[in-house]
């Protein structure tokens, strides 16, 4: 086998010739597929129980959210002023400063104007000690 013509080409990546070989044969298998019964059955089965499973992780983030709402309080306005970054800097001086407690994960799902709540709240109960 004469490889003189080849010398000029460029090299190609197995790996990817390999997935787009693969992808070629799923995207065939997916045409070709005749549905039986049970496949059916299997599909709506398999789809009830993810359906089930993302309501169950709404309803505990819901819950999750409600858990960690401090109670409702004014929020002053320059609180309301302050952006997202300076709210969570200046609620982790406070937790630095071991009066306030509250676990950081929870922050990253609360918008804007509850971190702004969760500072003011934070803000009377250091006041009050």
């Amino acid at each position: 086998m004469s490889h003189h013509g080849k010398r000029n080409r460029t090299a190609r990546d197995p790996i990817a010739i390999m997935e787009g070989l693969l992808d070629d044969v799923a995207e065939q298998a997916v045409e070709d597929l005749e549905p039986t019964a049970d496949s059916i059955q299997w599909s709506r089965a398999l789809g009830d129980q993810v359906r089930r499973e993302i309501a169950s992780m709404e309803r505990c983030g819901a819950r999750a959210r409600r858990d960690v709402a401090p109670p409702a309080v004014t929020i002053p306005v320059e609180i309301q002023a302050l952006d997202r970054n300076t709210v969570l800097a200046r609620l982790e001086i406070l937790r630095q400063n071991a009066k306030v407690q509250y676990a950081h994960r929870h922050l990253s799902g609360l918008s804007d104007d509850e971190l702004r709540q969760l500072f003011a709240h934070a803000l009377t109960l250091t006041k009050r000690e």
